[in-house]
């Protein structure tokens, strides 16, 4: 999926008023999250960047995200989390946090299954 089809569902899915850039920025802050809390923790994937560039909202927006079909879905319900949170509508919120949740465990266990963890080795002091 790429940004401007994530951001293309949402708008689809649940209208709002908030501006592209906006969005983009909270698909940064979330791919942001995983590149550091689940791709670095795990042994290189030789497509993998080195490093998060994040999206920038003034390109051409199809730059691919990190998270693969079918887990993608993450995408989607982080947008609607958001949208809600700013709008306080806190059940609707709720909800959605609920489903993103479910849909970060997902892919959580896709990469873990797909990728080695790193084990850090602790030196022991004398």
């Amino acid at each position: 999926m790429t940004v401007s089809e994530a951001i293309a569902l949402v708008d689809k899915l649940k209208p709002n008023h908030y501006t592209t850039a906006q969005k983009v920025g909270w698909l940064n802050d979330l791919d942001g999250m995983l590149f550091d809390d689940v791709v670095l923790t795990h042994q290189r994937d030789e497509a993998a960047p080195d490093a998060f560039s994040p999206y920038d909202a003034a390109g051409d927006l199809q730059d691919v995200l990190i998270a693969p079909h079918p887990y993608d879905s993450i995408y989607r319900f982080w947008l609607e989390s958001q949208i809600d949170l700013e709008n306080a509508e806190l059940v609707k919120y709720n909800q959605d946090a609920a489903l993103y949740n479910q849909a970060l465990d997902n892919f959580g266990a896709w990469y873990n299954r797909n990728f080695r963890p790193i084990h850090k080795t602790r030196a022991i002091a004398i």
